[in-house]
């Protein structure tokens, strides 16, 4: 029994250019100097309250809460011009009809994550996203949570970042990085990454058999 356990953005959803818009609508809010495009691409993975610690280089927790709360009010209309890749939807339906279970594993808080599979209509087993109680990646927090809904199953974990591939090992999983997410091949490659996959269709060959 295998179960694959998802990141979101840049591996089911293209998300990058509405986390763009919104941190950076988010800073103009407050008079903020804005980053651009690339620059935003960097910062992301780890949860949106390190991303908003990054973008203003600041470690109050109060003046990071405020922005964040902004920003989670921002984002939730910028992601409704949110869409899956092309391909994945077809990838999801062939699993579960191949007897896999299949569960997203993000960084995005958890309530924003709920919201956004339920307005993409995202069929699968389970999500886990960030709050109390429940680490960010790279810890393994999340997948342990698996390992208890879904005891005897093995994991695999799909992502498209440095932190998917680094939680992997933390959770000692395996794990399938993409290259067509948040992350460039040259940059993958500088974390030591290997094997990368460039494409949806490569990414149900290789989950798929």
């Amino acid at each position: 029994m295998t179960l694959i356990a998802f990141d979101l953005d840049g591996t089911l959803t293209e998300t990058l250019e509405s986390i763009v818009t919104a941190l950076n609508k988010t800073l103009l809010h407050f008079n903020l100097p804005q980053h651009s495009f690339d620059d935003v691409r960097k910062m992301i993975g780890f949860g949106a309250e390190q991303l908003i610690q990054k973008a203003v280089q600041s470690d109050s927790k109060d003046y990071i809460n405020t922005l964040l709360q902004q920003f989670k009010k921002i984002l939730s209309v910028e992601q409704k011009s949110v869409r899956l890749y092309s391909g994945i939807r077809e990838l999801l339906d062939q699993l579960k009809a191949k007897g896999f279970k299949t569960a997203i594993t993000s960084n995005k808080p958890q309530d924003t994550l709920i919201l956004l599979t339920q307005s993409l209509d995202i069929q699968v087993d389970h999500v886990i996203g960030v709050c109390e109680g429940t680490a960010p990646k790279p810890d393994k927090c999340m997948i342990d949570q698996l390992r208890k809904l879904y005891p005897g199953h093995k994991i695999i974990l799909v992502g498209d970042t440095e932190i998917d591939y680094q939680t992997a090992v933390n959770a000692e999983i395996d794990s399938v990085i993409v290259s067509y997410g948040f992350r460039t091949v040259e940059e993958l490659r500088g974390f030591g990454i290997a094997e990368l996959v460039p494409s949806v269709e490569e990414l149900s060959r290789v989950l798929l058999g």
